[in-house]
């Protein structure tokens, strides 16, 4: 359920969003920030 998110009353799956989108997600911590987690 990480990777759901809601986008005007939708459910999505955030990894089939633009980059931009999910760049978007990851600053507003909807969705995990794996490079930060890796440390890369």
């Amino acid at each position: 359920m990480a990777w759901i998110v809601e986008i005007n009353g939708f459910l999505i799956d955030a990894r089939q969003l633009p980059e931009e989108l999910q760049d978007e997600a990851r600053r507003g911590g909807l969705i995990p920030d794996l490079e930060a987690l890796r440390g890369v």
